[in-house]
C-alpha cells in the first residue's frame, strides 16, 4: 500500500496518529488484516519526509508574471518558452540531468515546474518578480499582480 497524502498529527498524549484519506482505509484495512493472519501481525512501515506541494494560484501566478515578461519585450529571448526556460535556468532549481557529449559540450534537462515544491517555486517568483522590477517592467498587469500579492 502506498498513500502519498495520508496526515500524521500529534495527539495531546505526545504520541503521533496518521489520518488517511477515505479512499485508503480499505486498503489500510486489508493490509493489517493480511499482517496479522501471514505474518503474526508483523508488516513494514516506510515514512519519508514530503515537501509541501505547490498550489495552483502559485502556478499561474507564474505563468502569468512569465507572460508579462515576455509582453514587456525587456528580454533576448525568441519565445515565451525560451523566457520561461530562462528564469527557471537563472533562478530555478537547476538541472534534474546533465549529459556531456564527446565533444565536451553539456547539455541539462531542467526540472520541471511538475516537480518544484511550494517553496521553490515562491522562490522562483520572488526572482522573477525581483528581474523584472530591475529591467524595468511597467505595466498595469504586472502592477495589478504586485499588488494582488501584495507586494
Amino acid at each position: 500500500m502506498t498513500c502519498n497524502n495520508a496526515l500524521a498529527t500529534q495527539r495531546l498524549d505526545g504520541g503521533y496518529s496518521f489520518i488517511l484519506p477515505p479512499d485508503k482505509l480499505q486498503e489500510k484495512n486489508a493490509v493489517l488484516k493480511e499482517a496479522i493472519e501471514k505474518h503474526s501481525g508483523y508488516f513494514h512501515i516506510e515514512i519519508s519526509r514530503v515537501r509541501k506541494p505547490k498550489s495552483i494560484q502559485q502556478n499561474k501566478l507564474f505563468h502569468a508574471l512569465i507572460t508579462e515578461y515576455y509582453i514587456s519585450g525587456l528580454h533576448s529571448c525568441p519565445s515565451w518558452q525560451a523566457l520561461k526556460n530562462q528564469m527557471k535556468y537563472q533562478f530555478g532549481e537547476g538541472f534534474i540531468q546533465t549529459l556531456t557529449l564527446a565533444d565536451g559540450e553539456k547539455y541539462g534537462i531542467l526540472k520541471s515546474l511538475a516537480d518544484y515544491s511550494m517553496s521553490e517555486l515562491s522562490r522562483l517568483t520572488d526572482n522573477v518578480i525581483s528581474d523584472m522590477i530591475q529591467v524595468g517592467v511597467n505595466s498595469k498587469k504586472f502592477d495589478e499582480i504586485l499588488k494582488e500579492i501584495g507586494k
